[in-house]
């Protein structure tokens, strides 16, 4: 017989597992801005992962520096190909990270946001399911 206390551990984690991914986007407190992360689940293969950044005013935040790298902590890992991040030039506040998902499974997103000298991080998961 099953102790009682492991079937509720076994049973929330299985729950955990299985739980859908989020709908809508996930809001991220960076510094003095809110990062929008829509793309939350992807293919394998090259992505692209855009991000949005608004001030407390809700305008965009635009001219940053952004260095990103992307890594599976499960496996010890980051991506064989270099990972790029770019300004959007067609949306102000747009942010698009280019990276390489070598295999499927949870992938951290890590940019580093530089406001002239001023470092902000913001790390975030993604989802990247086998098609």
């Amino acid at each position: 017989m099953v102790p009682l206390r492991l079937a509720l551990l076994v049973s929330v984690f299985l729950a955990a597992c299985s739980a859908p991914a989020p709908d809508g986007p996930l809001l991220i407190s960076v510094g003095d801005w809110e990062a929008e992360i829509v793309e939350r689940e992807t293919g394998t293969g090259w992505v692209e992962l855009p991000f949005t950044l608004r001030d407390d005013a809700g305008e965009p935040v635009t001219g940053l520096e952004v260095a990103a790298d992307v890594s599976m902590p499960a496996h010890g890992h980051g991506s064989p190909d270099p990972v790029t991040a770019a300004m959007d030039a067609d949306e102000p506040g747009r942010y698009v990270v280019s990276a390489f998902f070598s295999m499927p499974g949870e992938w951290e997103v890590l940019n580093i946001l530089d406001a002239e000298g001023v470092n902000e991080v913001l790390v975030y998961t993604v989802e990247a399911r086998l098609e």
